[in-house]
């Protein structure tokens, strides 16, 4: 990944973290989900119901801040790859840059803050639908950590959506919150990187780019044009994700108890 005379590696460390962030949030996802639907077909109150709604409120719009950092990220390479390649005008698009650039940093500066306001949503939610859904105290124990352990060993009978909320509920809950500090973590490790990462592309390094032999100069745009598309496919997904989670809540619960 480097020109005969310029080293491009740089770029990478920052990539293959935020691509971590993006790898973290669909096996969440996937059993929030899951959830939802084991909470439809057990029944609720209107109170469950907007907790539901709050827990997966913060959950998707940490996944759309997510998507935020690929896609400024893509417009950031778009702006690399024409200032490397095109011989027009090129100086704006190092001003483009920077602008991506700020908005891509604002948005890491977000989620590596996040941890404390997405949490409470998560407990509350957690807390109430465990008291839903207990059974009498005298039996919830006994019938959580002995029967159903046992039934589930010997296949005696599938959980019911209510048990499985029950067995599993504290477990999600735990992965996701889990998955926030890890993309906290993550997001200021970008931070702490970026600088250094993109400084390969300033001015002066960029004039110096566009100043080498027209096969090297060729290579180094090759290498930036291929970043663009992957960046692309990331935010989509991640977009595609948190729009699917929201709409997941309105389609099983709809408006009111169920």
């Amino acid at each position: 990944m480097t020109t005969r005379r310029y080293d491009l590696t740089g770029i990478f460390p920052v990539l293959e973290l935020i691509q971590l962030m993006h790898d973290s949030v669909r096996p969440v996802l996937e059993r929030v989900r899951r959830t939802i639907i084991l909470i439809s077909r057990a029944g609720h109150d209107e109170r469950l119901r907007v907790a539901l709604n709050g827990a997966v409120h913060v959950l998707s719009a940490q996944v759309d801040e997510i998507a935020e950092v690929f896609a400024e990220l893509r417009l950031l390479f778009l702006a690399l790859d024409r200032a490397i390649r095109l011989d027009a005008d090129w100086k704006s698009n190092i001003a483009q840059m920077r602008t991506h650039y700020d908005a891509y940093t604002e948005h890491l500066g977000r989620l590596s803050a996040q941890t404390e306001q997405i949490a409470g949503p998560l407990v509350e939610f957690e807390q109430y639908l465990l008291e839903y859904y207990a059974y009498p105290p005298v039996l919830h124990y006994t019938f959580l950590n002995i029967w159903l352990p046992l039934a589930q060993r010997w296949q005696m009978a599938p959980p019911d959506p209510r048990d499985e909320i029950l067995l599993t509920i504290s477990d999600i809950i735990g992965c996701a919150r889990s998955m926030i500090r890890c993309n906290a973590e993550l997001s200021q490790q970008a931070l702490d990187l970026s600088p250094a990462a993109m400084s390969h592309f300033d001015f002066t390094a960029l004039e110096y780019i566009r100043g080498l032999p027209t096969d090297e100069r060729k290579a180094a745009s090759d290498i930036v044009f291929e970043i663009p598309a992957s960046l692309w496919e990331s935010s989509s997904d991640l977009a595609g994700q948190a729009r699917g989670l929201s709409n997941s809540v309105a389609r099983h619960l709809g408006d009111g108890p169920g």
